[in-house]
């Protein structure tokens, strides 16, 4: 009797639990065991990322704006507001030859721009407008940080002001992809972010966006070649800064493009480097891959194969450090490098 007391007993005790385990699982909030690591799941949201991208669109949607000219149409993004004038950030082949300019905003208001400055090898270009009102400038990231495999988003106006704020999304090829591009019959070496982001025309010029709701990028190209989809170009918010910077102060650029490729030695493995007679021990700085004949790196004697540690006094580790260098360079540049084990320094006047 006791025996058949302590069965049933069980069986309640089982079929309790079975129903608290059953609630559990259908709970919207989960943690699933893969591997050592737990993955928690909250309605559509895994390990603090969210899959639904309406709140990152709803905190920046104000600040994107449609650029049409009597030459074509774009994107833009508002990026920073001084008492009444409000600055613009857009491709420069959006308003090359034009000679009028319009903004359309996110409340359907159209005011004229004023062109401030561009920069043509990069393909920037900084308008500015009057504003009575408060606008929502879009928050600088580090693009810096940026690593292969993240999420970002474009948002812009493609085709036409139609299609303003239509949105897509995609993943990081390569937050350093060197191209070398021609800008007046003169070839240059430009870093620039590669995703796989749909870019149509009328995309130019909009905000490449992290999941932070950060720029980290402005919208350039995309490569359309019969055998190949998906490679999309975004110029560095790191650069952007320094271009709208020197826009808003001076109304020019004055970079001082070293006219190198490089690959960081942070990125590279031990096997590459052994391949490349790198000394293991030397784990940070940039690895010479491309020397232009005619920009200044050939001038001041850099060669294939050197390691550039310093700009400057500078200490460069990765290729954002060389960009924020080759803005800084005014009258001389001294670039400390190792010539295979030899260590120098490389020095020329600007002027000379």
């Amino acid at each position: 009797m006791i025996r058949k007391k302590t069965f049933w007993l069980v069986v309640i005790i089982l079929t309790i639990w079975n129903i608290v385990l059953t609630f559990m699982f259908y709970d919207k909030s989960k943690t699933i065991q893969e591997g050592t690591e737990n993955i928690t799941v909250i309605e559509n949201e895994v390990n603090g990322f969210s899959t639904d991208l309406t709140h990152l669109y709803d905190d920046v949607i104000s600040s994107i704006v449609t650029v049409r000219s009597d030459t074509a149409n774009g994107t833009g993004v508002i990026i920073r507001q001084v008492d009444n004038t409000v600055y613009v950030a857009t491709s420069y082949h959006i308003i090359e030859g034009a000679e009028t300019v319009d903004i359309a905003l996110d409340n359907y208001q159209e005011i004229e721009a004023t062109i401030v400055g561009f920069d043509v090898i990069r393909d920037v270009a900084i308008l500015s407008f009057e504003s009575v009102f408060r606008v929502d400038p879009i928050d600088f990231g580090a693009s810096a940080l940026l690593e292969s495999g993240e999420f970002v988003v474009a948002i812009g106006s493609p085709l036409s002001v139609d299609y303003r704020g239509s949105l897509s999304f995609g993943l990081v090829s390569s937050a350093r992809r060197t191209l070398e591009l021609t800008v007046s019959d003169q070839d240059y070496f430009i870093t620039m972010i590669q995703t796989d982001v749909t870019l149509n025309s009328g995309n130019s010029g909009g905000p490449l966006i992290n999941m932070a709701g950060e720029l980290v990028g402005l919208n350039t190209l995309s490569m359309t070649v019969d055998d190949a989809s998906g490679l999309s170009f975004a110029l560095s918010s790191a650069e952007v800064r320094h271009i709208a910077d020197e826009i808003i102060e001076t109304g020019e650029v004055t970079k001082c493009d070293l006219g190198i490729r490089t690959v960081e030695l942070s990125s590279m493995t031990n096997y590459q480097k052994a391949a490349l007679n790198i000394d293991l021990d030397v784990v940070s700085g940039l690895l010479v891959r491309d020397v232009k004949a005619d920009f200044l790196a050939n001038s001041i004697g850099l060669r294939t194969g050197d390691i550039i540690l310093e700009i400057n006094d500078e200490t460069i580790d990765d290729i954002y450090d060389l960009i924020d260098a080759e803005y800084t360079i005014e009258d001389h540049v001294d670039i400390e490098i190792l010539r295979g084990s030899e260590a120098m320094t490389l020095s020329l006047e600007i002027g000379s």
